[in-house]
């Protein structure tokens, strides 16, 4: 999947989708990963694995989590995130009681 095609899903998943696994996409920007869990996202699973997400893309799914109150299950897996975007997702988690991460 490319940049494009990820803008096109994301259209899309602001609708009924529920599940959402897109895993193994390195070609598409981190950034655009934080943007399936937007406030008026209905996703309550997120699989990202193996998407070369950084500190840059969990720092902004960290953001998206403050806002979102649907999502339940978020899958990282395999990504490039280090200490700075883990400590971002691990603070939004120890108050977002809706998250399993």
């Amino acid at each position: 999947m490319n940049d494009a095609q990820a803008n096109i899903l994301l259209q899309v998943s602001n609708s009924n989708i529920r599940e959402l696994f897109i895993d193994q996409n390195p070609g598409v920007s981190e950034i655009l990963f934080a943007g399936f869990i937007s406030e008026d996202s209905n996703v309550k699973t997120l699989s990202a694995r193996s998407n070369n997400i950084g500190d840059a893309g969990a720092k902004a799914i960290a953001a998206a989590l403050k806002i979102n109150r649907s999502l339940t299950i978020l899958n990282l897996w395999d990504n490039r995130i280090r200490r700075d975007g883990a400590e971002a997702i691990a603070d939004v988690s120890l108050w977002n009681v809706y998250i399993r991460v």
